[in-house]
């Protein structure tokens, strides 16, 4: 706090000094305690848009709760800014969230509309199939797939595993009323209601003519 206000009087000093002031240069006014916190209440002062942004980032220090706008960012020193950037991340989330949160209730989220949510499936398709061609989909880590086997390991033990209820087990039979078993001269197996193209016979064993 105590290099907060020792900057401020800094830049009033060197305002005053060199003529700045808001009727000819661009400035911002600042709030010594900062309203997102006070309302605005007490004495404040011009400050330059490097200072304003250096004083708001100041704040969020002193304060632990994020006074940063996203047009400080271009005129914070890169150090102070990355001191920042926890809690301003925080909040821009937070606020986000509750954009996002207010469109829906109103019905106005582009992913509410029809063209945008077909549109953002594709995207979503075609950057899927993509990762996956590269072999950099999550979904092939190695730690995810152990993680999944782990998952499926546990509904098993469970006795909560899909294919343990009786619902699957009466679509499989559902499923499987009426098929018959095919084989290839390879020794393939299919099983299928019809015969499938090709050369195949019923059973599973190849039988010669």
């Amino acid at each position: 706090m105590e290099n907060y206000l020792t900057y401020l009087r800094w830049c009033c000093n060197y305002n005053e000094k060199n003529l700045i002031d808001p009727t000819s240069d661009e400035m911002q006014w600042n709030h010594t305690l900062p309203q997102c916190l006070f309302k605005g209440h007490g004495p404040g002062q011009w400050l330059t848009l490097r200072q304003h942004a250096i004083a708001s980032a100041l704040q969020t220090l002193v304060f632990n709760k994020n006074c940063l706008c996203g047009w400080h960012k271009n005129h914070t020193p890169l150090f102070l800014w990355n001191l920042c950037f926890p809690l301003y991340s925080k909040a821009a989330a937070k606020v986000r969230r509750n954009s996002n949160h207010r469109r829906y209730e109103e019905g106005t989220h582009p992913m509410q509309q029809e063209n945008n949510r077909e549109s953002q499936s594709i995207r979503m398709t075609e950057t899927n199939l993509r990762m996956v061609q590269q072999g950099i989909h999550p979904s092939q880590s190695e730690s995810n797939k152990q993680k999944k086997r782990e998952q499926q390991l546990e509904k098993v033990k469970n006795g909560t595993h899909h294919v343990l209820t009786k619902e699957f087990s009466e679509l499989i039979s559902k499923q499987r009323k009426g098929t018959k078993w095919w084989v290839s001269p390879e020794g393939v197996l299919k099983s299928a209601i019809e015969k499938p193209p090709g050369n195949w016979q019923n059973g599973r064993k190849w039988r010669n003519p």
